[in-house]
């Protein structure tokens, strides 16, 4: 777990790990005190926040960012899949004055900062709380958590084992439902066909197709009018749970004229209302999903001139990111969708796609993390 400035996310996070934030409007604060009161309802001048990008922290239902200035108190939560129950010494290194917590109950630091605390078979709340502000790039870790094995040997918690929820994995789905549940297929390789609707996308410009060293034939992307408008996010089932993947290559990545790369987003009218707009795209090169005022963004920076599989996935209020078949991000508490505008491709707000793209699907169901890599070959 990192902070960093400038285009770096803040913080990098494990898979799977929740994160929110109490902004704190003081100049200084108490790690133990402040959280106690907020624990305990005491304390009301506390915004509940949740992401951080570039320094910003993201207020989930108040659609505005802001830079944080001052101090803040910072919550990290994880469920962590033990194979077994018992005595585990764990490790917490950090910049700034930081507590442990697992299944609810604190345990003191000794001198080098370990615990020795109890796990049980199954899924374990793992709580790291600190103090988070926007200071210089120190390339340190903000906060730290090994695992102290035999011979005093310490090594990282395996983060495979990190889920965002104290549930498994969603389940697999067969070929058949994957195959009921497809409300988009448009292969872009040498036409604008979507093969479950059996109508076209919509292009103000002639499409451009070009022979792809990876991929054969494969729409260009390279003009303000290139963009692809489609059926309404209703009908394509995007105000539940879905599942939205495409094999991209970038080939103008993002800059401070143009810091956004979009992939998939809605037609947005004015005034913007809360989870009216989808906005699926890279920000600042970093894969970002967002219901408008309502977002997630990745650790992981992508490239310019290399293909990408990127599936970005709703589910019971869970936002993630999948790129070549990895899951990069999951962050939780998030509302659906409620949009019944037209469905972009390579636009969101004047801004358009610099690249290749085909193979686009949609699902009206949360695909399983198999159901992806499956996607991604």
């Amino acid at each position: 777990i990192e902070e960093k400035a400038g285009d770096t996310l803040i913080p990098n996070l494990y898979q799977g790990v929740e994160y929110f934030y109490y902004a704190n409007p003081r100049e200084s604060l108490s790690l133990d005190n402040d959280m106690r009161l907020i624990d305990k309802g005491c304390r009301k001048d506390f915004d509940y926040l949740t992401g951080a990008y570039d320094g910003y922290v993201r207020a989930g239902a108040v659609w505005k960012s802001y830079v944080s200035t001052k101090p803040f108190l910072m919550v990290l939560r994880s469920y962590y899949k033990s194979e077994k129950a018992g005595a585990v010494t764990l490790k917490l290194t950090s910049l700034r004055s930081s507590s442990l917590r697992v299944n609810e109950k604190s345990y003191d630091l000794n001198e080098q900062g370990e615990a020795v605390v109890d796990f049980k078979n199954g899924f374990n709340l793992i709580e790291v709380r600190s103090i988070g502000g926007k200071e210089e790039d120190t390339e340190e870790a903000l906060v730290k958590l090994m695992y102290k094995g035999p011979g005093g040997v310490s090594s990282g918690l395996d983060s495979s084992k990190f889920f965002y929820s104290s549930s498994s994995e969603i389940s697999d789905l067969s070929p058949q439902e994957m195959q009921d549940s497809l409300t988009c297929f448009l292969p872009l390789r040498n036409d604008l066909m979507d093969r479950v609707n059996n109508i076209s996308a919509q292009s103000k410009s002639a499409p451009t197709f070009i022979d792809d060293d990876v991929y054969g034939s494969v729409l260009l992307m390279e003009g303000d009018d290139d963009y692809l408008t489609h059926l309404p996010a209703d009908e394509l089932g995007l105000n539940g749970s879905y599942t939205v993947s495409c094999k991209v290559y970038f080939s103008d990545l993002a800059s401070q004229r143009k810091p956004d790369d979009p992939l998939f987003s809605t037609v947005m009218e004015r005034p913007v209302l809360s989870n009216s707009t989808l906005v699926l795209l890279l920000r600042r090169r970093h894969p970002y999903l967002a219901h408008y005022g309502n977002d997630s963004i990745a650790s992981e920076k992508l490239n310019n001139m290399e293909w990408y599989d990127i599936t970005f996935r709703f589910h019971d209020g869970v936002q993630s990111i999948f790129v070549d078949g990895d899951l990069i991000m999951s962050s939780s508490n998030h509302s659906n969708l409620y949009c019944t505008n037209k469905l972009l491709i390579g636009e969101h707000d004047r801004t358009m796609l610099k690249g290749r793209i085909c193979d686009v699907k949609i699902f009206n169901r949360a695909l399983s993390h198999k159901n992806i890599l499956n996607l991604s070959k």
